[in-house]
């Protein structure tokens, strides 16, 4: 099993944290608690592998400052007063100090100079053999690390979608809008630039996805979830419901936030491509619908043998949920009502509570199963006040 890890120190709401990642990742915890913090810098971080870096300076610390651009620009210019973040991946580590540089490890150096290498000899054999020249700064590959990372250790999966929360406003945006802003124009945060351009290219090619046997669990889920089948069109497509045609325009606030998902997850699905991370996917939905939602997710990890999902959460319904794929997966031998796509191994499970600065492990090793019901304080509250007004109502 693959070995990642983040420490941060004193970043924004974090003040403690360090957390070992596996396959399915899930992090619950109040708002502002620092649940997407964690997330987009996994994504930032994992992503270093594959991000496409222009003129690929063979000098480190060239390499650190257009890291450490990116990163600012990301998490819009923080101040870094005595922050430490530090992320291993296998045998990898970068390091963003005290001193607010990167710092890469040894096996990582050598490994981006043997890309930068290998690129050359490429670029050469382009040279030679290809009638329209390309600059090293604009060659043909969408990776620099990815590419000898995929090569040599078979361990990385091209085409990591990051999806932020607030899809709905997504919606209606299918005109290439996001192929033709850039981040300088608009002052975008890269993240929303890439999810608004991966949902156009998915968009894009949804014309040409039809529906396979493999899919059916994926289209069933995802019907559940619509309350209807969405159809593709070059108008942004419909929700067919009973032979009534629902535009985006007129669809419930749950069906434009899963939407953007949808078509996404269906891309991610036709093409087997990319880590998944993914922030409130139960938003605007009833809980049956959160319980499909997580069962989507997870069937699109395991189908398209996806090393990560990464989840960020309100609501333990997600947890419970989980739980019951990990204990599907216990008795797999004995039931076969759960879709194989839709088991989870509890060794590949890490669930995080984030509260105060800090994570809490909510991994029960005895029982093996995820610690969800501790959460849920207010439905205890609410039940408590209930019974203190019943009592006064009666007395």
């Amino acid at each position: 099993m693959q070995k990642e890890q983040l420490i941060v120190k004193n970043f924004f709401t974090l003040k403690d944290i360090d957390i070992e990642l596996s396959k399915y990742n899930v992090f619950i915890g109040e708002q502002a608690s620092g649940k997407s913090l964690i997330t987009k810098l996994l994504y930032f971080f994992r992503e270093v592998f594959t991000t496409y870096i222009p003129s690929y300076p063979q000098d480190l610390h060239e390499l650190g400052n257009f890291l450490y651009a990116r990163f600012m620009k990301i998490f819009n210019n923080p101040i870094l007063k005595n922050t430490e973040i530090i992320y291993h991946f296998r045998n990898y580590s970068i390091i963003l100090g005290r001193n607010q540089t990167f710092v890469m490890s040894d096996k990582l150096s050598t490994l981006y100079y043997n890309c930068v290498v290998m690129l050359k000899d490429d670029q050469a054999y382009i040279n030679n053999n290809v009638k329209t020249r390309v600059g090293l700064g604009q060659q043909p590959y969408s990776t620099l690390l990815g590419k000898i990372y995929k090569t040599h250790y078979d361990c990385l999966n091209i085409g990591s979608k990051f999806l932020p929360a607030g899809r709905m406003m997504f919606f209606s945006l299918f005109n290439n809008i996001f192929n033709l802003i850039s981040t300088q124009q608009l002052n975008l945060n890269p993240l929303l630039i890439e999810f608004g351009q991966n949902y156009q290219q998915a968009f894009s090619r949804g014309a040409f996805l039809s529906s396979t046997k493999d899919r059916e669990l994926f289209e069933e889920l995802s019907a559940k979830i619509l309350k209807g089948k969405y159809v593709y069109d070059q108008l942004g497509g419909f929700i067919d419901q009973d032979n009534h045609q629902t535009r985006l325009v007129d669809a419930s606030s749950g069906q434009q936030e899963f939407l953007p998902v949808y078509i996404i997850l269906r891309d991610m699905l036709a093409f087997h491509s990319g880590n998944l991370y993914i922030e409130e996917p139960e938003a605007h939905l009833y809980p049956t619908a959160q319980k499909d939602m997580l069962e989507l997710l997870v069937y699109v990890a395991n189908a398209t043998s996806s090393q990560n999902l990464y989840i960020t959460t309100h609501s333990p319904y997600i947890l419970t949920v989980l739980n019951n794929l990990i204990m599907a997966n216990e008795v797999r031998d004995k039931q076969n009502t759960f879709e194989p796509n839709l088991l989870v191994s509890f060794e590949e499970v890490r669930a995080y509570f984030i509260a105060d600065g800090k994570a809490q492990d909510l991994r029960d090793m005895e029982n093996r199963l995820i610690i969800a019901t501790e959460l849920d304080s207010v439905s205890e509250q609410n039940a408590t006040e209930f019974e203190d007004l019943l009592d006064l109502k009666y007395d």
